[in-house]
């Protein structure tokens, strides 16, 4: 692991990381890094969405051989559900549909 919280002799909180060998944040209090440890991991989250969704607008397929488009992720999502699961999702299904329509 790159990074190691540590405890300091005052009771607060220091964030070491072996990658620069020093200590990157200090005197913080556990509040202070989740905070910190939840803006990297929105970072990390933003940057693969925004990833997917360019490759997605530009044709691609983020999802390799995976990648299905709408029809074929409502083809999918019908396979063993109960009667009243796929009259739900036809509702949705249709409302999405129409929006489409509409737009155009």
């Amino acid at each position: 692991m790159s990074y190691q919280i540590i405890k300091q002799p005052d009771g607060l909180y220091c964030i070491f990381s072996s990658i620069v060998d020093n200590v990157i944040m200090y005197d913080m209090k556990p509040q202070d890094i989740k905070d910190y440890y939840l803006s990297k991991e929105k970072e990390d989250i933003d940057a693969r969405v925004d990833k997917v969704i360019k490759e997605l607008e530009e044709g691609g397929k983020p999802y390799h051989q995976f990648t299905m488009d709408f029809d074929e992720m409502c083809e999918s999502v019908l396979l063993n559900k109960t009667a009243k699961e796929i009259k739900e999702f036809k509702a949705w299904e249709k409302t999405m549909r129409a929006q489409v329509k509409e737009a155009k």
